[in-house]
């Protein structure tokens, strides 16, 4: 099954007592990666009491409540679940331990925000430069293209980078530079700037930022 980072999953699973007398059985979850947790429910998601007594030959459907690592990576976890007998004289019999697989696939997701989203000053040919954060927020290492829209090429913005470095997963940061020329000659009024960054293994994963520039009169 597939587990995203944090998410809760649940594993159906059925206890037996195949044994000849009464019982009491304790069921204990181990994950092979840090951060992950189960919890055994009953049927309506109620946290099942340990241990469970059950007669002989009786049969109960519980589920394993499974909830991934809120900072899980891509790959393989896994879990098993192992079923004692604290009161019984020896060794259980039988299927004692539930072993299983998860895959965590990999979570795409950014942030790209500026504290400057707008700006105003004279054609003058001084420069102004925008600097915007972009954090990878998902649980790979990503590294993103950088590319700018402007609604008039007479604005000659350009972007001081075209893609960034290799980002780490969960809160990776980079700093994103958008340089305005305020080149002489440029008529007085509203312009934009929106600065696009995209992941370079899937495109469709993006986010932009508009800056408003506002020429002035001389």
């Amino acid at each position: 099954s597939e587990h995203l980072p944090g998410e809760s999953r649940l594993v159906p699973l059925r206890l037996q007592n195949t044994g000849n007398r009464d019982a009491a059985y304790a069921l204990t979850s181990e994950f092979s990666e840090a951060g992950w947790s189960g919890v055994v429910v009953n049927e309506t998601g109620a946290p099942v009491p340990m241990p469970i007594s059950m007669g002989k030959g009786e049969a109960m459907d519980l589920q394993l409540n499974v909830t991934a690592d809120a900072r899980a990576v891509p790959g393989t976890a896994s879990f098993n679940l192992r079923v004692t007998c604290p009161t019984c004289s020896g060794g259980l019999f039988g299927t004692d331990v539930l072993v299983r697989n998860i895959e965590v696939p990999v979570l795409r997701a950014l942030s790209l925000t500026t504290d400057t989203d707008s700006i105003s000053g004279p054609a003058n040919g001084q420069a102004q430069i925008i600097y915007m954060t972009l954090l990878n927020l998902g649980n790979d290492d990503e590294q993103y293209s950088l590319t700018l829209q402007q609604s008039s090429w007479l604005l000659q913005a350009e972007l001081l980078q075209e893609e960034t470095p290799v980002l780490d997963a969960w809160d990776g940061e980079v700093n994103v530079g958008l340089r305005l020329p305020m080149p002489v000659g440029l008529q007085p009024g509203f312009y934009t700037a929106t600065v696009v960054a995209r992941s370079i293994d899937d495109n469709t994963v993006g986010q932009s930022v508009q800056v408003q520039v506002q020429v002035l009169d001389t």
